[in-house]
C-alpha cells in the first residue's frame, strides 16, 4: 500500500523497516538463549524451569526495548542518513528522510507491544501451544490491513495519512496481538504455565548463569547478523534511490514468501528441543533430516510460485518500469535462493535447539558478516558492478553456508540435554 504512494514514501518506509529490523532480531536473538531452555523444560514438564525463563525473557526483553527507544530517538536521523545516497538529488534525501522520520518516530511506540508479543507468543509456541500465537497473528494482520487501507488513502471517513497512516494501524495492530496473548497467557491458558509468573518466585541463579552463557551468543548472533544484513542493503543502496526501491519490493515480496522457511525453522527447534529435553534422543537425528528435507520441499513449491508470480506482483507498486524489471529479476534469483536458505535456516535452528550456541554464532552472523557482508562492501565500494549482477553474487554465497550446515548436522554434536541437572 505504502508502494502505492510512489518512490519516495515506499524508501522512506522500507528504510525505517531495515533499521528496526535489527532491534526485531536483537528481541528475538535475546529471548532465544530462556527459549532453548524453556522448550526442554517444557518436554521434561518442569514447571519451576519454565516460569524461571519466561521471567528471565520478560525483563530481558523490556530492557533491551527500552535502550532502544532511547537510542533511535536521538541517532535516528543519523541512522536514516546512512542509507541516502549522494548520488540522489537533494529534494530526494530530503523527501525520503522526512517521510522516513515521521515513520520511525510512530514506531518507537510500538516497540513495546511488539517485544511482548515476541516474548508471550514463543513461550507458548515452546510449550506447544501454536494456535493462540496464530490467532492473535492473524488478528493483528487482519487489523493492520485494514487500518492501512483506511488511514493510507483516507477511506470513508477517516483521514489521509500516507506514511504517518501505515506507522499508526502497525501500532494498533501489534497492540491488539499483545494484548490476546496477555489476556490468554495470564487469565485462560488451562495448563498454567505462565499464569501468575511473579506469584512466589525466585530467581534460580545458578540458572540464569546458564541461560546467560546459552544466550549470549544468541544475541550476539541476531545483531551481528541483523547488522550484516542491513549493511548489505546499504551496499545495495549505494546503486541510488531507483536500488532502494527496487530492494524495497525484493524484500517485501521475498520475506512473504520466505514465512514456510521461518516458519519451518522454529518448528524443528521446539521439536527436536523437546525430544531432548525428554530424554528421548533415539530418534532426534533422523527427524532432523526428515524436517531439513521437508522444509526444503515446501521451499522449492514456494520459490516456483515466486518465480512465475514475480511480474504480477510488482505489478502492485507504483513505480517506474525500470525499478519494476530490476525487481522481477531480483525476484527470480531469490526464487532459487530460497530452496538454499531452507537449508541454513534448517540447520541453524538444529544447532540451536540442543544448546550449540557458539557453533551458531560462528556459522550463521560470522559467516555473515565476514564472508557475504564483505563481498558486498568491495562490490560496492570498489567496483561499478550493477544491482542486479551483485544481488545474484550476494545471494550464491549462501550456498557454502548450506553445505557447511548439513555438515556440522551429519556431524551430531548437538544432540545433548541442557536440562537434565534441574
Amino acid at each position: 500500500m505504502i508502494g502505492a504512494l510512489g518512490t519516495l514514501p515506499m524508501s522512506g518506509v522500507s528504510i525505517v523497516n531495515a533499521i528496526l529490523y535489527i532491534f526485531n532480531l536483537t528481541i528475538f536473538g535475546a529471548i532465544s538463549g530462556p527459549g532453548i531452555f524453556l522448550s526442554q523444560f517444557a518436554g521434561n514438564k518442569n514447571r519451576s524451569g519454565l516460569k524461571q525463563c519466561f521471567i528471565f525473557k520478560y525483563i530481558t526483553g523490556l530492557i533491551i526495548t527500552a535502550i532502544a527507544i532511547t537510542l533511535f530517538l536521538y541517532k535516528g536521523n543519523t541512522f536514516i542518513g546512512f542509507y541516502l545516497s549522494n548520488k540522489n538529488t537533494l529534494i530526494e534525501n530530503t523527501t525520503t528522510l522526512n517521510y522516513a522520520h515521521t515513520y520511525l518516530i510512530i514506531m518507537l511506540t510500538g516497540l513495546i507491544p511488539f517485544a511482548l508479543t515476541q516474548i508471550y507468543a514463543s513461550s507458548l509456541r515452546e510449550c506447544q501451544n501454536t494456535v493462540i500465537p496464530m490467532i492473535a497473528s492473524t488478528s493483528a494482520i487482519v487489523s493492520n490491513i485494514v487500518l492501512n487501507a483506511l488511514l493510507i488513502f483516507g477511506l470513508g471517513p477517516f483521514p489521509k495519512l500516507g506514511v504517518a497512516g501505515a506507522a499508526i494501524a502497525t501500532v494498533i495492530s501489534r497492540s491488539l496481538e499483545a494484548s490476546i496473548l496477555i489476556v490468554y497467557t495470564h487469565i485462560l491458558e488451562p495448563v498454567g504455565y505462565f499464569k501468575q509468573p511473579f506469584h512466589q518466585f525466585s530467581i534460580n541463579l545458578s540458572l540464569y548463569k546458564r541461560m546467560i552463557i546459552k544466550g549470549f551468543p544468541l544475541l550476539c548472533n541476531e545483531c551481528l547478523w541483523g547488522f550484516a544484513i542491513k549493511a548489505i542493503i546499504q551496499c545495495y543502496s549505494t546503486r541510488g534511490i531507483e536500488a532502494v526501491a527496487s530492494m524495497n519490493i525484493v524484500t517485501t515480496i521475498s520475506d512473504t514468501f520466505n514465512i514456510m522457511t521461518y516458519s519451518m525453522g522454529i518448528a524443528t527447534s521446539i521439536l527436536l528441543a523437546q525430544q531432548l529435553g525428554s530424554g528421548q534422543h533415539d530418534h532426534v537425528y533422523e527427524d532432523a533430516w526428515y524436517m531439513i528435507y521437508f522444509n526444503l520441499f515446501m521451499c522449492i513449491l514456494m520459490g516456483v510460485l515466486l518465480f512465475i508470480c514475480a511480474p504480477c506482483l510488482t505489478h502492485l507498486y507504483n513505480t517506474s518500469d525500470a525499478i519494476r524489471n530490476t525487481a522481477i529479476i531480483c525476484l527470480r534469483i531469490s526464487s532459487i535462493d530460497l530452496c538454499i536458505q531452507s537449508i541454513d535456516y534448517t540447520c541453524y535452528y538444529i544447532l540451536r535447539c540442543g544448546g550449540k550456541t557458539f557453533i551458531t554464532f560462528l556459522f550463521d552472523s560470522i559467516y555473515t558478516f565476514f564472508v557475504i557482508y564483505m563481498v558486498a562492501l568491495l562490490l560496492s565500494r570498489l567496483t561499478d558492478i550493477s544491482l542486479i549482477p551483485m544481488y545474484f553474487v550476494i545471494c550464491s554465497l549462501n550456498l557454502p553456508k548450506a553445505i557447511l550446515g548439513m555438515y556440522l548436522i551429519k556431524k551430531k554434536i548437538w544432540i545433548n540435554s541442557i536440562v537434565e541437572t534441574y
